[in-house]
């Protein structure tokens, strides 16, 4: 015997779906960030920095000020950032430090300090306190939960899942 849903029911799936896949970005997106900050005191980190410094010396600010300016916009436009914005975060605080001069300096220093409390706080929490290990956790979950359910283009129009400014209007967002 089986339950048919009702109405109700069946207009607040999208509704609660919606909700879930907003907040798993934004989770997507804070683990991306603290693995990219903690990623510059590893070789990961390192090794992201040496392959941006292969190019000329204003390729590393480029890039940086570009990939800020991209998540920004990408987080702005429609409140949930998708999979690029992810990539960006675990990737743009090991290209600060190819980067010359104050703005590389700075972007660097807010990037240690996040890794700081993200070893210390994390380390605690699983037992490790390699921020290797801290690294690849946050890296691995953020990617996971943002193949799992970001999307890769501007193609989802406003909502997570797509459908443009109506089916974000009708799931309440």
């Amino acid at each position: 015997m089986t339950a048919n849903p009702t109405t109700a029911d069946a207009a607040a799936t999208p509704l609660l779906s919606a909700k879930i896949i907003l907040v798993l970005g934004w989770v997507s997106l804070g683990l991306g960030l603290v693995g990219g900050c903690t990623a510059i005191g590893t070789w990961i980190g390192d090794l992201i920095a040496g392959i941006v410094r292969i190019g000329p010396d204003w390729a590393a600010p480029a890039i940086l000020v570009i990939g800020v300016a991209w998540t920004l916009i990408d987080v702005l436009k429609d409140g949930t950032p998708n999979r690029p914005a992810v990539a960006s975060a675990v990737l743009l605080p090991s290209v600060s430090q190819a980067v010359n001069g104050k703005l590389g300096a700075t972007v660097h220093h807010w990037a240690d300090q996040l890794s700081t409390w993200a070893s210390h706080t994390m380390g605690e929490w699983i037992g490790a306190g390699s921020l290797t290990a801290v690294t690849v956790i946050a890296i691995g979950l953020a990617v996971v939960i943002a193949r799992a359910v970001l999307r890769k283009t501007k193609a989802n129009k406003g909502t997570p899942f797509g459908g443009g400014p109506a089916a974000r209007a009708r799931a309440g967002l």
